[in-house]
C-alpha cells in the first residue's frame, strides 16, 4: 500500500482486501488453521461495493493483483459467475470413460492446479443468475468457502466433479445492485455472511497518477514469492501462546449473536478473523498466527463490519419491516390498525404483521406503546429521535 498509494486513487482498504484474498488463492490447499474437525484455508471471498466509476473499485484490483500475479504468474485468474456447474467446471477432475473395448479411456484431462481466484466486476450478473430456478451458483459458492474437499452438483446432465478446488472469489457491485438484485433470502442464508463486505469509496483525487518504479515493483513481487513459497510447504498453522490468549479474551465477542440481517451477515465473524489472521502470519513468513497478526486480522474485521452496518442499514431481512421502517421516520409513530390498513391495504395476515413488529422492536429504535381506550386497547408502534434528537 506505501508503494502504491502516491500512484492510484484507489481506497487503501480495497487494495489491501484484494491482495490479502488474492494471495490467499495463490497458497492453494496447502496452511489452514483447524478447527475441531474443520479446516480454514487461505481461501476467502470478498465484496468490494462503491459508486461506478466513482470508488475506483477496478483500479484498486489492478493494483492488488498485479504483485500476486508478478509472484505467481500460474494462478489462474477467471470470470463469468453464472452457475455451480460452470464454477466447478474451471476446476474439474479428470474424466474417464470405457470405449468400446471396455477399455477406460480419458475423455477429459481436467484440470491439475485447483487454484482459482475468481474476479466478478460486475457482481450484479452473478445474482441475476442465482434468482433463476434451479441454478446452484449460492449453494457452490457456499462450499466453495468452506473448502469443501469435492464439489459436484445432483444434475443428471452435470456428472462434473472437482476434487481438492481451492477457489478464492472477489466481486464488485454497487448499492443500487445491492439493493435490488441481493435477496433477503441470500443475504441471510449463509451466502452473505461467507462474503468479506468492504465499503470503499475514492481514496483521493491524483490528476496525474504516475506508475510505481519498476524497482519496487520488483521487490514487491519478491518479497511475496518468498512468502507463498514458505506458505506451500506449511500445513497446520497454530497460534502462539500469546495469540491464543489473545483469541480467547475476543472470541466471545466475535461469537455472540446479532439481530436481524445485520446479525445473519455478520454471523462468521470468529471465521473470517481466523483466515484473516493466517494471511497476515503467512505474510510475514511465519509458521505461528502471533499477537501482531491477530490483532491485524481484528482491524479488517472491524472495518468489514462497520462496512456491513453501513451497506445493509435500511434492510431489516423482512420486506413488511422494511415497509414499515421507510413509512415511519424517527420520531414517529402509526397505530398496528393503521399499518395493516394504510401500507398494506388489509392484505397482510396477522402472522406476518406480528413478526414484521418483532424484527423492529429487537432494535432499541422501535418500541410499541400500548394506549387504554373505552374499549380494546390501541397498540402504537413507535421509532425513537436520533440521539442527536433530529428528525431524519
Amino acid at each position: 500500500m506505501r508503494a502504491y498509494l502516491p500512484y492510484t486513487e484507489a481506497a487503501p482498504a480495497a487494495i489491501l482486501l484484494q491482495f490479502l484474498v488474492a494471495f490467499g488463492a495463490a497458497v492453494g490447499r496447502t496452511a489452514h488453521v483447524c478447527v475441531g474437525e474443520t479446516r480454514h484455508y487461505t481461501n476467502e471471498s470478498l465484496l468490494l461495493v462503491g459508486k461506478s466509476a466513482r470508488a475506483r473499485k477496478g483500479d484498486s484490483k489492478k493494483v492488488a493483483l498485479r504483485t500476486v500475479q508478478d509472484a505467481d504468474p500460474t494462478l489462474l485468474v477467471s470470470s463469468g459467475l453464472s452457475s455451480g456447474e460452470g464454477l466447478i467446471h474451471s476446476v474439474r477432475d479428470k474424466i474417464e470413460r470405457p470405449n468400446k473395448k471396455g477399455e477406460m479411456e480419458v475423455v477429459d484431462p481436467g484440470v491439475d492446479d485447483k487454484r482459482l481466484l475468481v474476479s466478478e466486476s460486475e457482481f450484479a450478473g452473478a445474482l441475476k443468475a442465482m434468482q433463476r430456478d434451479g441454478n446452484t451458483l449460492s449453494p457452490v459458492l457456499r462450499a466453495v468457502w468452506d473448502g469443501d474437499e469435492s464439489l459436484g452438483t445432483l444434475t443428471k446432465n452435470s456428472p462434473t466433479r472437482a476434487t481438492g478446488a481451492h477457489i478464492a472469489v472477489i466481486a464488485h457491485s454497487t448499492l443500487a445492485d445491492l439493493e435490488r438484485y441481493l435477496s433477503d433470502t441470500d443475504a441471510a442464508n449463509g451466502l452473505g455472511n461467507r462474503f468479506l463486505v468492504v465499503l470503499v469509496t475514492r481514496g483521493k483525487l491524483l490528476p496525474s497518477p504516475g506508475v510505481v518504479p519498476q524497482h519496487e515493483r520488483d521487490e514487491l513481487g519478491r518479497r511475496t514469492r518468498e512468502a507463498l513459497d514458505a506458505a506451500k510447504l506449511l500445513g497446520v498453522v497454530r497460534r502462539t501462546p500469546a495469540a491464543d490468549h489473545l483469541w480467547r479474551g475476543m472470541y466471545a465477542e466475535l461469537s455472540a449473536d446479532r439481530p436481524g440481517l445485520i446479525g445473519d451477515l455478520l454471523a462468521r465473524a470468529e471465521a473470517h478473523v481466523l483466515r484473516l489472521s493466517l494471511l497476515y502470519a503467512l505474510l510475514d513468513g511465519r509458521a505461528e498466527i502471533d499477537v501482531p497478526h491477530l490483532e491485524s486480522a481484528l482491524a479488517v474485521w472491524d472495518y468489514c463490519e462497520a462496512s456491513v452496518r453501513t451497506v445493509f442499514s435500511g434492510r431489516s431481512g423482512n420486506r413488511d419491516a422494511d415497509r414499515i421502517a421507510e413509512a415511519i421516520p424517527p420520531g414517529g409513530e402509526m397505530s398496528r390498525s393503521g399499518i395493516r390498513e394504510t401500507l398494506f391495504g388489509d392484505r397482510i395476515s396477522a402472522a406476518n404483521l406480528n413478526k414484521a413488529i418483532q424484527v423492529l422492536t429487537s432494535s432499541p429504535e422501535w418500541r410499541v406503546r400500548v394506549e387504554p381506550t373505552g374499549g380494546r386497547p390501541v397498540e402504537i408502534l413507535e421509532r425513537r429521535k436520533s440521539r442527536d434528537g433530529s428528525q431524519s
